[in-house]
């Protein structure tokens, strides 16, 4: 978006008051539309009526010529050139070269955020590994340390959210995910991954359990397939029981 500029002492200039309260909004009017399509002043014939009605004027009604006459506007080839524009507004090219730089700058904001993300989740995951292998029962235990839960959790959750845009809605099915993977010692970036893979092959990720069977296949070695909520979530319960009753 590109700003119209105007001088704190636009109204006492005299050519602004010989010109009068109607061909004055007429020229604001023309400022704005000319920075708004980055015309560096420019103002086409065809456009006078538009910018007239911009400026709350049935027709333009030598508006443009009264500006000339008054040494605010030029008329040239095709048109009118407000004059010294370029003086007080920026050019074309200036407002495409801060577009760009402003561009650059939130790619590498955005960049900076998700290592930040990756970061956080690479850390979790080496905590839930050096908690996970501190345990020496030969069975899992029901109730799970609540350290190790929000850990989990807040890695979990992060991904879903930076990967989808969509925030986690926390629910008691989405608790449940998290303390399923938690007690199998599924990492924060097998669920990364299969997220990924996922949207690589255009599925549907409408909550955090969408992609809860894509990574327990991938664990498992089994071909990904497409994959709903809950689908398959039965098959995957008799296996977490099987492996309870095997740990």
């Amino acid at each position: 978006m590109a700003w119209a500029r105007i001088d704190d002492n636009f109204f006492n200039h005299p050519k602004v008051r010989k010109a009068g309260k109607d061909a004055i909004i007429f020229h604001v009017a023309a400022l704005c539309h000319s920075n708004a399509f980055t015309t560096d002043g420019f103002i086409a014939n065809d456009m006078l009526e538009l910018i007239a009605a911009q400026a709350f004027q049935r027709k333009a009604n030598g508006l443009a010529d009264r500006l000339v006459e008054c040494g605010l506007w030029d008329r040239i080839e095709g048109g009118y050139l407000i004059h010294d524009f370029l003086e007080y507004n920026y050019s074309k090219q200036q407002v495409s070269e801060i577009k760009s730089k402003r561009a650059d700058a939130g790619r590498q904001g955005g960049k900076q955020t998700q290592s930040k993300v990756s970061s956080k989740i690479q850390a979790n995951d080496k905590q839930n590994v050096k908690q996970t292998s501190s345990h020496t029962h030969t069975h899992i235990n029901p109730i799970l340390n609540k350290e190790i839960v929000d850990s989990s959790s807040s890695s979990f959750e992060d991904i879903y959210r930076t990967l989808t845009g969509i925030e986690p809605k926390r629910t008691e099915e989405e608790k449940a995910l998290i303390q399923r993977f938690t007690k199998l010692g599924v990492l924060p970036t097998e669920y990364q991954k299969a997220i990924q893979e996922m949207q690589e092959k255009g599925y549907k990720i409408a909550s955090m359990l969408s992609a809860e069977t894509w990574t327990m296949n991938n664990r498992n070695g089994k071909k990904a397939r497409k994959v709903e909520t809950g689908a398959d979530l039965e098959k995957f319960k008799q296996a977490y029981r099987k492996q309870q009753l095997e740990a």
